[in-house]
């Protein structure tokens, strides 16, 4: 008895049970001094409808909490139109959601298969607790504002833009509305500032390729031509250091090493592996990576702050040659020379899809391919014949470059079947072609392209 009066007398609002509904869930109420949140969990069995009541009503209150956009916030800087704020709005609701305080129960009810409550939340308490956050947010963003600038001075730009985004970080929460504190004997309103001064500090960084246009060959390994890049800046001329960098085609493809550091000493070599594009004409684009300034796992917001950043990047044109093919070879059926010689045409075909071309003679080769099949009586089965095709495929270096065996594709035994021999060869041809074209190809372009 002790224990229920107890428990009574520790709930704020009695829950009332029966078929008569509550005001606040036939019109939520309205009032100058509240928000509030009404919440529902459905008596389901398979739920807590408690805490599912609690969560929705809890969602519902942050609903009445709207962004307002003052017109000297950093989001008149950023935004074009209302994209951006109604983006920032939708994670400043998720992330209030796990902050906010005091908001109190004023009403539950319940009948047989549902549970709902009623949460209000004072404005001006939400005001008093937002205010003493901002502060706290503003004076840890001054903090790295000041020591960008200290960075700045110095020509330290990599140590600048990572403290301009340390300050962006510390105050992301509170873009739509103006942040003014004092540093250095003036006034200034902190976010604006901050990405005014890291967009002007982004504009002193310069990339450069060299060359801007390079002819390249298909295959990496027999380039000549190195491919750079530097970062300078563009106040001093100066090479910039410590300035993370990324690199990636953005016409055509290719493997190469994507994740840079600027260093000191000015041009730095960019590491492609192989090209596995067939466009004739291809880009690569670098550019400064402002997600790796902002840290391990940057916040959303920080994400899309950073999306609206001008940043500095270069881009490489590359003019890809033809790796030229001296085709060569012998193509039978059960041990006489046939016509049509569909393995090297389908070869051929789909080399040249590939981008690869194809000369008569050998001097002007790249590479030598020599492509050998026949076939072979295997028996009857019934009035099936069968045959079986042995071939190989052979890639080399031309004869000036020693001749050395690049790759080689083995045949053994394509089994085909058909009312005849002749046709059953043909059958074999066909498999092989289809065996050719989903696993054997493939496997030699990686290799050759290397």
């Amino acid at each position: 008895m002790v224990f229920l009066i107890l428990a009574a007398c520790s709930q704020k609002t009695a829950v009332v049970k029966g078929p008569e509904r509550p005001e606040w869930l036939i019109q939520k109420p309205t009032d100058t001094r509240y928000y509030y949140g009404i919440g529902h969990g459905l008596k389901d069995g398979k739920t807590n409808h408690i805490a599912s009541a609690k969560s929705s009503a809890l969602e519902d209150l942050i609903g009445e909490i709207r962004v307002n956009v003052s017109a000297a916030s950093a989001l008149t800087v950023l935004d074009a139109g209302k994209e951006f704020t109604e983006k920032y709005e939708q994670i400043i609701r998720t992330t209030v959601t796990d902050e906010i305080e005091e908001y109190e129960l004023t009403g539950s009810w319940e009948d047989e298969n549902n549970y709902w409550i009623l949460y209000r939340l004072s404005k001006s308490k939400y005001r008093e607790i937002k205010e003493r956050k901002k502060q706290a947010a503003a004076a840890l963003s001054l903090d790295f504002f000041e020591k960008a600038i200290n960075a700045e001075s110095e020509a330290n730009l990599a140590a600048s833009v990572g403290f301009y985004l340390k300050a962006l970080a510390a105050i992301e929460k509170y873009l739509d509305e103006p942040v003014s504190v004092t540093t250095g004997g003036n006034s200034i309103l902190l976010t604006t500032t901050i990405l005014t001064n890291l967009q002007l500090l982004l504009n002193r960084i310069t990339l450069q390729h060299n060359p801007v246009i390079a002819e390249i060959a298909r295959r990496p390994a027999t380039n000549n031509m190195p491919l750079a890049f530097s970062v300078t800046d563009k106040i001093s001329g100066k090479p910039v250091a410590d300035i993370p960098l990324t690199s990636s085609f953005t016409k055509g493809g290719g493997e190469m090493q994507e994740k840079y550091t600027s260093a000191a000493e000015g041009n730095q070599k960019l590491s492609l592996s192989r090209i596995t594009s067939a466009d004739p004409e291809q880009i690569i684009t670098t550019r400064v990576d402002l997600e790796s300034f902002a840290g391990t796992n940057p916040s959303e917001i920080t994400r899309l702050i950073l999306s609206r950043q001008i940043i500095p990047s270069a881009t490489v044109t590359l003019k890809i040659k033809k790796v030229m093919i001296y085709l060569s070879g012998s193509e039978k059926i059960l041990g006489n020379p046939k016509t049509g010689d569909r393995l090297s045409k389908f070869v051929s075909n789909y080399m040249n899809m590939q981008g690869f071309g194809f000369t008569e003679n050998p001097e002007f080769a790249d590479l030598n391919m020599e492509v050998n099949s026949d076939t072979e009586k295997g028996g009857l089965s019934g009035s099936i014949h069968i045959t079986y095709l042995n071939g190989s495929i052979r890639v080399t270096e031309p004869a000036q470059k020693g001749s050395k065996e690049i790759y080689r594709i083995n045949l053994d035994r394509v089994k085909g079947y058909s009312l005849d021999f002749e046709r059953s060869s043909q059958d074999a041809c066909t498999k092989a072609i289809d065996l050719l074209e989903k696993e054997k190809l493939p496997q030699m372009l990686s290799v050759i392209l290397q």
